[in-house]
C-alpha cells in the first residue's frame, strides 16, 4: 500500500522549475518510492538511474560529456537514485544541466554528509534541497490509519513504513541494525568531512 508523503505535493509543484531536485533522507524512509511516485505520470520520459549498480557508477564516473548527453536525451526527467556513491555527481549534474537544461533532474541520496560534500559547490544556484523524514502522525492519519493505535507504534519506533504492521520482535531488531549501521557510519563520515559546519 502507497501510503501519501506530504513531500511528494512540494516536488510536484517544483518539477521543470529549471533546478536540479535533491531529496536526502535517511535510508528507509522513502526516498525512491516518492519518487517514483511522483514520476510516474511521465511514463517512458523517465530515465531512473541506480547508482549503486556497479555499471552505472563506472558510466557516471568516467563518462566524457558526449556520453553524458547520449545517457539523458529524449527523457524529460532524469533520477539518479542514491547519487552519494558517484564521486563526482556534482560536476555531472552540473554538466547536464548547463547543456540540456530543459530535461528535469532529480537526485536521491542517503547520506547527507556525502551528498552534500560532493554536490552542492558545484549545483550553487541550480539546485533546491529537500529532506524526507520517516512518516509523520500527520501522514498517518491522513492515509487513515487509526491514529490512536498508532501513536504507541509512533512514538517508541519511529515512522518508518517498513515496520508499521509487523511483530514487535521484529521492530526492535530492525531499529537496532538500521540504528547500528546509520551511527557508526555517520560517525565516520563526520571524522573525514572536508566541511567542518555539516
Amino acid at each position: 500500500m502507497y501510503i501519501q508523503r506530504d513531500i511528494e505535493k512540494v516536488l510536484k509543484e517544483r518539477l521543470f522549475g529549471g533546478k536540479v531536485l535533491i531529496l536526502y533522507g535517511p535510508r528507509q524512509a522513502g526516498k525512491t518510492t516518492v519518487i517514483k511516485q511522483l514520476v510516474s505520470p511521465y511514463g517512458s520520459d523517465v530515465r531512473f538511474i541506480d547508482c549503486e549498480l556497479l555499471e552505472n557508477r563506472e558510466l557516471l564516473t568516467t563518462a566524457r560529456s558526449a556520453d553524458l548527453f547520449s545517457l539523458v536525451e529524449q527523457y524529460k526527467i532524469v533520477v539518479f537514485d542514491e547519487a552519494q556513491v558517484i564521486p563526482n555527481i556534482g560536476s555531472v549534474l552540473k554538466t547536464l544541466h548547463d547543456h540540456r537544461p530543459d530535461i528535469q533532474y532529480i537526485t536521491t541520496g542517503s547520506s547527507s554528509f556525502d551528498l552534500a560534500n560532493v554536490i552542492l559547490e558545484p549545483l550553487t544556484g541550480r539546485s533546491l534541497e529537500f529532506i524526507l523524514y520517516p512518516l509523520s502522525l500527520t501522514e498517518c492519519v491522513s492515509n487513515a490509519f487509526d491514529a490512536e493505535q498508532y501513536l504507541q507504534i509512533f512514538l517508541r519506533f519511529g515512522g518508518y513504513a517498513d515496520i508499521r504492521d509487523i511483530s514487535e520482535e521484529e521492530k526492535k531488531l530492525r531499529l537496532k541494525h538500521w540504528s547500528h549501521n546509520i551511527f557508526i557510519r555517520m560517525y565516520y563520515q563526520w571524522e573525514e568531512s572536508k566541511n567542518p559546519l555539516l
